[in-house]
């Protein structure tokens, strides 16, 4: 709670292993996104339903799963996808 994250001109990387949730609680702007997990471990997007991710740079989705429990992102540069998304 209190915090802020400035993601200025690099890449937000969500590559730990195991589940991860992402929790938004209002819009976030990043400038590049990559998930990179091991096949079978996933990225689960919580927070306020409907939230909305914008990419102002690319999105990878290399490895993993990413399930957007309904939420949405906004990319404004390009997309690689080799994972799954739900």
């Amino acid at each position: 709670a209190g915090t802020t994250y400035t993601s200025g001109s690099n890449t937000t990387k969500l590559n730990g292993t195991g589940t991860q949730k992402f929790s938004l609680y209002a819009a976030q702007t990043l400038n590049n996104l990559t998930i990179d997990k091991p096949a079978g471990d996933s990225v689960n997007m919580a927070g306020t339903s409907g939230i909305v991710i914008n990419a102002a740079g690319n999105f990878r989705l290399v490895s993993g799963t990413l399930q957007d429990n309904g939420n949405t992102i906004n990319i404004a540069g390009s997309v690689f996808n080799s994972g799954i998304h739900k």
